[in-house]
C-alpha cells in the first residue's frame, strides 16, 4: 500500500491563483502580499509559477479570500494540491454544469450508485479477515471508488450553494458538527 496521506509543505498553485484573482479584481496583488506578508514581487512569483506556496501561509491565503467569488471552490483546490489528491480535485467544469439544479442531481446520481456499491460490498465489510475478502477485494474497492465520486461532485456543490447563498462554509460547518453532537451522531 502507498502513503495513506501525503501532505506537502508547499506547491505550486499559480494558474488556480490566477484565475481566482482575475475572478476578483478587487484582491489585489498589494492586498494579497499584505495578508501573506509578502511583496508584489513575490505575489507575481506565486501567480506564474516561479515560486510554490508554503504551507504555513495557507490560513493567510484562506483568510485573504473570504467573502470572494469562488472562494470555497478556490480553496477546494489549494486542497487538493497540499493533500496530494487526498482532497479531491473539482471537476472539470467544461463538462460538469455549475448549475445547482443540474450538479444536485449529478451528486443525487453519485449517491444512488455509492448506495448500491455500499450493499453489494456488506458481506465484504461483515468479516474483512475471511480468506475470500482478502483475496477478492472488488465490492470494496467499487464502494471506495463509488463514495470517491460522491465527494468529487458533492464538495464543490457545497462550494456553489454557500457561494450563491451567502453562506460561510466554515459557519455553517461548524453548526452542523454542534448539532450532530448534540444529538450523539445519530441520524437527524
Amino acid at each position: 500500500m502507498q502513503n495513506v496521506f501525503d501532505l506537502q509543505p508547499k506547491a505550486m498553485i499559480g494558474h488556480k491563483l490566477t484565475d481566482f484573482m482575475n475572478a476578483n479584481p478587487e484582491l489585489s496583488t498589494t492586498e494579497l502580499g499584505h495578508f501573506l506578508g509578502v511583496t508584489q514581487s513575490m505575489v507575481s512569483k506565486l501567480r506564474h509559477d516561479k515560486s510554490p506556496l508554503h504551507f504555513d501561509d495557507l490560513a493567510n491565503l484562506f483568510k485573504s479570500t473570504e467573502g470572494l467569488l469562488g472562494a470555497d471552490e478556490f480553496k477546494i483546490s489549494v486542497l487538493n494540491k497540499f493533500t496530494n489528491g487526498f482532497i479531491p480535485p473539482l471537476p472539470n467544469y467544461y463538462y460538469v454544469s455549475t448549475n445547482l439544479a443540474a450538479l444536485s442531481n449529478r451528486v443525487i446520481t453519485e449517491m444512488g450508485q455509492s448506495m448500491d456499491a455500499l450493499k453489494e460490498a456488506l458481506d465484504d465489510f461483515s468479516d474483512p479477515s475471511s480468506p475470500n475478502n482478502i483475496k477478492n477485494i472488488s465490492d470494496p474497492e467499487q464502494a471506495f471508488a463509488q463514495c470517491y465520486d460522491v465527494l468529487y461532485y458533492l464538495l464543490p456543490l457545497m462550494a456553489i450553494i454557500a457561494n450563491t447563498y451567502g453562506l460561510s462554509w466554515i459557519d455553517e460547518g461548524r453548526k452542523r458538527v454542534k448539532e450532530i453532537a448534540q444529538h450523539h451522531e445519530r441520524q437527524i
